[in-house]
Parts: C-alpha cells; sequence; structure tokens
C-alpha cells in the first residue's frame, strides 16, 4: 500500500475531501488525485505537509503502514452516539473539523478577495501616476 493510500484511509476515517485537504495544507490542485491516477506516491514535501496540519495522523503509518494511523493518547475518546459532530474526550466536548474546516475555508476566500483588490488598487494607483506624469510633461 502507497502513502497515498494510506492518507486517504485517514481522509475517510476523518471525513475529509481532496479539496478541504488542498485549501487547508495549501497542495496545488490535482496533487491528490494526479497521485493516485498517475500511480505515484506522495512526494515528501506533500507528506509534510500532510504531518505538520493532521497532528493526530502517525508519521510512521503514513509512512510505513505499520503501527496505528492515529497518534495514541493519554485521553480515552468516546464517539458521541447522539451523531451532533462533537466528540467527548475526558469528559469535555470537542467540536470536530467541521467548524474549522469551514473557517478556513472562508479565510481563503477572504484571502483571494484581499488579493484581488490589492492588485485594482495598484493598477489604478499606476494609472493615476501615468496621467500625473503627461500632466507634468510639457
Amino acid at each position: 500500500m502507497r502513502r497515498v493510500d494510506r492518507f486517504d484511509e485517514y481522509m475517510k476515517t476523518k471525513g475529509l475531501n481532496d479539496n478541504q485537504v488542498t485549501k487547508q495544507i495549501g497542495l496545488s490542485i490535482g496533487t491528490l488525485g494526479k497521485s493516485r491516477k498517475e500511480g505515484r506516491d506522495l512526494s515528501d514535501k506533500v507528506i509534510e505537509k500532510i504531518l505538520n496540519f493532521y497532528i493526530d495522523l502517525d508519521k510512521v503509518w503514513l509512512l510505513t503502514g505499520e503501527g496505528e494511523m492515529l497518534k495514541s493518547s493519554n485521553h480515552t475518546i468516546i464517539n458521541s452516539p447522539i451523531g451532533d459532530n462533537s466528540t467527548q474526550i475526558a469528559g469535555s466536548n470537542v467540536t470536530e473539523n467541521t467548524s474549522l474546516n469551514k473557517a478556513l475555508d472562508e479565510l481563503s476566500e477572504m484571502r483571494k478577495l484581499l488579493a484581488e483588490a490589492i492588485r485594482n488598487n495598484k493598477e489604478q494607483a499606476d494609472r493615476f501616476f501615468s496621467i500625473i506624469e503627461k500632466i507634468q510633461t510639457p
């Protein structure tokens, strides 16, 4: 089993899709899909990004398939039987990645809009400078 296959298993366990992962860790669009389709494994750079973002994913398991998928924890984790997107850890409720993913998606969109606004402002400033130069030139 390749690293990409093991990461697919992790994604399935966590309810993640390619689009979410691509945005969250800053991959080029299509990186995961191309890796699967072309029979290539994930590069070391991609693996590093994955492990830096998904801190519960066990490095040894991802690289070799040995051991457990998720890092062991001193806390007992019990999935909520109600299905309310929460997990109980040592008596406290922790909202799963749903809210975090939504916030990251919103931040990504805001970042794109800000970059576009900056680009437009720069173009407008360049036009103003051009007009000023024409006025000053006899």
